[in-house]
């Protein structure tokens, strides 16, 4: 009777350790709607602040830790830095982005989404507008206040200026 009981007991552990995992499954399921338009919500939240030349609104969107990888620069750690990378960028440009996507996954407190910049860069001097058809990688993660970004790397599709003779 003591090894049935025994047995009843491991059983029951097991459905409800089950039971457990699938409801915590069923909160956040890995890519739900919700989260993948969160995200979406992020790119244009990004892309409206940037246009708007809205330092607060941009660097709202980023983790504290987080991280940019420009092209054929070193990477800008953290909020406080990126805050300096973006004020040089509007103190000599006026943006006109797009993050158009080509794929977002999510699972769990992760996920990235991966597409092109579109537009252009407007000299706020008297030179003429930077064309952008740049491919990125965006990593975001889940905080309390919802979807952060954590990561933004890109890079162009042109060829690099061939070097000097």
């Amino acid at each position: 009777m003591t090894k049935r009981l025994g047995r009843s007991w491991v059983l029951v552990l097991f459905v409800f350790s089950a039971s457990l995992l699938a409801a915590r499954a069923q909160e956040r399921p890995a890519g739900s709607a919700d989260d993948l338009a969160s995200v979406r919500d992020v790119l244009r939240g990004l892309a409206a602040a940037d246009n708007a030349d809205n330092l607060d609104a941009v660097v709202s969107h980023y983790r504290e830790d987080a991280m940019l990888l420009p092209p054929n620069a070193g990477a800008v750690a953290g909020r406080p830095a990126i805050r300096v990378w973006y004020e040089q960028g509007f103190h000599h440009f006026r943006f006109e982005v797009s993050f158009d996507v080509e794929e977002i996954q999510a699972s769990g407190d992760w996920a990235f989404a991966r597409g092109y910049i579109n537009g252009q860069l407007n000299p706020k001097a008297d030179e003429a507008p930077v064309r952008l058809h740049e491919k990125y990688l965006m990593v975001l993660r889940r905080d309390p206040g919802g979807w952060k970004i954590a990561r933004l790397m890109w890079n162009s599709d042109e060829p690099r200026p061939a070097a000097p003779r």
